[in-house]
């Protein structure tokens, strides 16, 4: 899981693009309402620059204009098609085909971070628009506000600025010839209490532990593979766990301190029976 770079644009000028392209009555309508969403845009930008969207108030719109507001996203034109790819292409390279509200599936589709069914104006704003996958998107759904109004419930992948500090953790357990690993979150290192409390609603409402817990055994076996039967490993605990630690500051330099896979690895390197399995 990382943070997304935000796409370089202006707003109106993608609403633009997009709305001109309607056929009437959408053209009309959504040229109506052109100063009404300009303002809006101004709200969500001092909003989000201090990332505090829990707080901008929805806006009331007739039914028609909700309608074509939210037709904006939901009918492809080739505006769309481009501001969504180049919001893609704006991210590194080794994050551009994962969805990073999981950090598993791949990003093929696109959600909103303030649901379209409350803040229909914001459908093709890119601020509002994150490549995720096809599993975490429904999921998330129009979620986006925890039980507690003060705090959202998902990760705001532009402005909820990812800790560095270590909040995954995999407990790893040898029993006879099986091994058992649960994923946990917790805040031993310091983390920002209202940031690890967004996290822990996000954990919740993606049920990220139990994606990342059914992900055990296939991560396990491979690194098992990358030393079983290899000479130079055996009987070298030491030279195995200095090989996988450098592995694991790799994946965490691409994937973030919390990927699920280099927190397993990591694990794993820091198990004594784990070593000496060769």
């Amino acid at each position: 899981m990382r943070n997304l770079i935000p796409l370089n644009t202006v707003p109106i000028d993608e609403f633009d693009l997009i709305h001109k392209s309607k056929q009437e009555p959408a053209h009309t309508i959504l040229q109506a309402l052109r100063p009404t969403i300009l303002n809006r845009y101004g709200n969500y930008k001092v909003e989000f620059d201090k990332n505090t969207l829990q707080n901008l108030p929805s806006q009331v719109y007739t039914l028609q204009e909700k309608k074509y507001l939210r037709k904006c996203y939901s009918d492809s034109t080739n505006a769309l098609d481009k501001l969504i790819a180049r919001i893609k292409e704006n991210q590194p390279n080794y994050l551009r085909s994962v969805c990073q509200f999981c950090g598993i599936d791949t990003d093929n589709t696109t959600d909103h971070y303030l649901p379209q069914s409350l803040f229909p104006e914001f459908s093709v704003n890119h601020l509002n628009l994150f490549p995720c996958c096809a599993v975490c998107n429904p999921i998330k759904n129009d979620y986006w506000i925890s039980q507690d109004p003060n705090y959202t419930g998902i990760i705001n992948l532009y402005t909820d600025i990812l800790p560095t500090q270590q909040f995954l953790f995999a407990d790893v357990r040898f029993f006879r010839t099986n091994v058992i690993i649960k994923f946990r979150i917790d805040n031993p290192n310091g983390i920002d209490s209202d940031l690890y409390q967004v996290i822990e609603y996000h954990f919740k409402r993606i049920k990220l532990l139990d994606k990342y817990n059914d992900k055990t055994g296939n991560i396990y076996q491979r690194v098992l593979n990358s030393y079983k039967g290899k000479t130079v490993y055996r009987g070298k605990p030491d030279l195995i766990q200095t090989n996988l630690l450098q592995e694991v500051k790799n994946h965490f330099s691409s994937f973030g301190r919390n990927h699920y896979e280099g927190i397993l690895m990591e694990a794993l390197a820091n198990n004594n029976v784990f070593l000496n399995l060769f």
